[in-house]
């Protein structure tokens, strides 16, 4: 029986990740993974100058073009360290497997990103803003306690979720998956600060 990964996901993640990976169209894995990138191009316009200049229409539009483009960017190469980084430990899965396995992956981060813009629809410029007369509103205060939960619902769901996809795409355990997990997001965070320090000795 076929599931429905947006709702199977959550309590089926190795028979959902194993039916998108072997089923599941790449176009599927584009449009979850772009829509999952949406989150980040909104997020990273918050406290930049720059919005005060364009209409909420505008920034909406920017932050979906730059987001679609981030989430299929983010989710190639996080492939690419699943799958190789897998292979150390004798996974058996291919790039393309595992690409199409973050059709899976990539769901609690899509509903991430449809929450921020649902966010940014109903706060509109205030979203994005940080001066201290905007942080004292109530409904602003409101809608940041409930991203910061959900965020953190979502975050431990991804790391649960791709934890046991990497382990049935590479036939081994979930907890291999969950080290593969862990060994990937050390490296990112290393390559972010060389990227950060570089940036810093270049631009002065």
């Amino acid at each position: 029986m076929k599931l429905n990964p947006f709702l199977s996901v959550w309590t089926k993640p190795k028979e959902t990740v194993r039916q998108v990976s072997s089923l599941k169209s790449f176009w599927f894995v584009l449009i979850v993974t772009g829509i999952a990138g949406i989150g980040s191009g909104l997020t990273n316009l918050q406290g930049k100058s720059i919005v005060n200049d364009l209409s909420i229409l505008m920034i909406v539009l920017f932050s979906i073009c730059i987001g679609l483009l981030m989430g299929i960017a983010r989710a190639f190469v996080t492939s690419l360290f699943f799958t190789y980084i897998g292979k150390l430990f004798g996974g058996k899965s291919s790039v393309k497997e595992m690409f199409k396995g973050m059709g899976a992956m990539f769901i609690p981060r899509m509903l991430q990103s449809l929450i921020l813009l649902t966010s940014v629809l109903i706060a509109g410029k205030q979203f994005f803003t940080d001066t201290n007369a905007e942080l004292e509103s109530t409904f602003y205060i409101s809608i940041v306690i409930s991203l910061f939960v959900i965020n953190a619902i979502a975050s431990i769901f991804t790391v649960v979720i791709m934890s046991k996809g990497i382990g049935v795409l590479h036939q081994f355990s979930s907890w291999k998956g969950l080290a593969i997990v862990i060994i990937t997001g050390i490296i990112n965070f290393l390559l972010s600060l060389v990227i950060g320090f570089s940036s810093l000795f270049l631009f002065q």
